[in-house]
């Protein structure tokens, strides 16, 4: 039986509970179930049905996550906004130019590299770390420039840059990828944030994210 099939027979006890009186749930006749759906029901089946009617009378009955997947990893589980990064990398082309100013944190303010990111994806709903070190975690790992798509996170090791990651990879910049090797950055105070091409010789990583569920 499905998560899915689960949870909304779930829902069912619940409004059934809200309606009437506390009591014990009667298990679902064979009987019953086959003429409401018109198939006899396995014994997996009424073994998961009678679990979750135990569940309710005890007050334990399992609910959605909030972050489905956190829970269930791997596609499929709900659908997910696909043109997140085209949608990130079109908005971040509107603000080069943008002064680099570091621990700022919006366009209006000015920003360093990670903030440029985390403020983009989170016009898009989604929530990511302020710092380029922890945006490294987030989302689904790509093993190359030739497999990264437009909007992807692209991150770099500058040798002159700060040394907070202390990881291996030692990240201390983050961009956003346009393809064709290009990407858009919040480079440095002198630069601001415009677009450049990927230095493949500073790249220690890129990363996918998941956009918002859609319905």
């Amino acid at each position: 039986m499905s998560v899915n099939e689960v949870l909304a027979r779930v829902g069912e006890i619940r409004a059934r509970m809200e309606l009437a009186p506390m009591r014990a749930l009667a298990p679902v006749p064979a009987a019953v179930a086959t003429a409401r759906t018109g198939q006899v029901p396995d014994a997996s089946f009424q073994a998961t049905l009678e679990n979750v009617q135990n569940q309710a009378l005890a007050g334990t009955v399992p609910v959605a996550p909030t972050n489905p997947l956190s829970f269930y990893p791997g596609a499929g589980y709900l659908a997910h906004d696909a043109d997140l990064g085209t949608k990130m990398a079109t908005q971040a082309v509107q603000y080069v130019g943008t002064p680099y100013v570091a621990g700022g944190n919006s366009p209006s303010t000015g920003w360093d590299c990670a903030a440029m990111t985390e403020w983009v994806a989170e016009q898009h709903g989604v929530k990511i770390p302020p710092v380029s070190w922890e945006q490294i975690k987030v989302g689904e790992q790509i093993g190359s420039l030739s497999e990264a798509r437009v909007g992807d996170l692209v991150f770099f090791h500058e040798p002159s840059g700060h040394r907070h990651d202390p990881s291996p990879l030692k990240v201390n910049h983050v961009g956003l990828y346009l393809g064709d090797g290009k990407m858009v950055e919040a480079a440095n105070p002198s630069a601001g944030t415009r677009i450049s091409d990927v230095d493949v010789n500073k790249l220690v990583g890129i990363r996918r994210l998941a956009g918002p569920v859609v319905a």
